[in-house]
């Protein structure tokens, strides 16, 4: 039951928050990203338009091997070009497939092979520009060693039709700990 509400949820979120646009001749404003879990708590929004962003100030605290569900959503009102969402190698962040179609991995392709980087890649339509989308995913977070903390990087970034970028990097720290934002 509570998978089924979960699944309705994601589905209108999706459904209301990608609307088609038409792409305006300027466009000095950068799109915005949010990432939010659903499901676990405490419940957290991280959002590029936080002054300063939550992104680059605090860590994302986990529990490894714990499955975790969240939406990763971006909106620009002059349409999304292109957003991109950079994660660890399966061996240290496993997400859970298949995605949907509108998504693509592209491999890694340098680093050492426990810390390559993947990059799900969303790209807009120029002939049916949306002013936004979301992307529900499940995941695992993972350490080589079944004690201790670990910590990367993951990189969000959207591109609107006038070149506008946003990027957020949030740190993740892995160990024993509950879900939590803590100061960097």
């Amino acid at each position: 039951m509570k998978k089924s509400i979960f699944l309705l949820l994601s589905f209108f979120l999706i459904t209301i928050s990608s609307c088609g646009v038409r792409i305006p001749d300027g466009d000095s404003v950068p799109p915005t990203l949010k990432l939010q879990n659903v499901g676990h708590l405490p419940h957290f929004i991280i959002k590029s338009e936080d002054s300063p962003s939550i992104f680059d100030t605090h860590a994302l605290q986990l529990a490894r091997n714990r499955e975790y569900t969240a939406i990763y959503s971006f909106n620009d009102m002059g349409g999304i070009k292109q957003a991109t969402m950079e994660i660890p190698s399966s061996v240290i962040f496993e997400i859970k497939e298949p995605l949907p179609e509108s998504w693509t991995f592209m491999p890694a392709t340098t680093g050492i092979p426990v810390r390559n980087t993947r990059t799900l890649v969303w790209r807009g339509d120029n002939n049916n520009p949306l002013d936004g989308w979301a992307l529900t995913f499940t995941f695992t977070p993972k350490t080589r060693t079944p004690s201790g903390t670990e910590e990367f990087q993951l990189v969000f970034s959207a591109t609107d039709y006038a070149g506008n970028t946003t990027i957020g990097k949030l740190t993740v720290r892995v160990g024993g700990g509950p879900v939590a934002i803590v100061p960097l």
